[in-house]
């Protein structure tokens, strides 16, 4: 696998990296399976992928959950990357709203924190 520095940051990033939108699950996409995706987290980082993505929107925070239990064990070795800023209620899907106020931007993070079983969120993407 070949690294690279991120931007002007001193985090050296996998040129490969993990989008961790598939394995959210519903409403929007087939869940394979909590295992299959554990597996996959677990696969692309033994292949020297270093740098995984996701959100709160993917699969409301399952993604994050499966990505803080997979890494979990390698933390200090991998980049997490997450988003915030677009928001709905799983209730009326169809109210998808954007809110990148600072309320809603420190909420956010500190909910990615507890699904992300972190205490730090390596780049925040707005």
């Amino acid at each position: 696998m070949e690294y690279r520095k991120l931007g002007n940051s001193n985090l050296e990033v996998s040129e490969i990296g993990y989008g961790a939108w598939g394995i959210g699950g519903a409403p929007f996409w087939k869940n394979e399976g909590n295992q299959s995706s554990l597996n996959s987290i677990k696969k692309a980082y033994d292949l020297g992928i270093n740098f995984f993505d996701t959100a709160p929107v993917y699969g409301f925070g399952h993604s994050e959950e499966l990505i803080g239990k997979a890494l979990k064990p390698v933390r200090d070795k991998v980049i997490i990357a997450t988003k915030c800023g677009l928001r709905w209620d799983k209730e009326t899907l169809g109210s998808i709203r954007k809110d990148a106020s600072r309320v809603s931007i420190l909420e956010e993070i500190d909910q990615s924190l507890k699904r992300l079983d972190t205490d730090v969120i390596d780049l925040y993407q707005v």
